[in-house]
């Protein structure tokens, strides 16, 4: 999972320390195929302009 704009990457620290990976991967009778899932927060600026950069090379 890529956490990618908006305002969370702008309390990085915050979301960090927030659990939100733990409470993801917390899910009953799921929680061993949630578990294996990594959650990545992306801050790189214009990632988004980035990615369509090296799909367009690609292509």
């Amino acid at each position: 999972v890529y956490i990618v704009g908006g305002v969370i990457p702008r309390f990085a620290d915050f979301f960090v320390k927030s659990g939100f990976a733990r409470c993801f991967a917390d899910k009953g009778c799921m929680s061993e195929y949630f578990k294996g899932i990594p959650v990545w927060l992306v801050t790189a600026p214009y990632s988004g302009l980035v990615g369509a950069g090296v799909a367009l090379e690609q292509a």
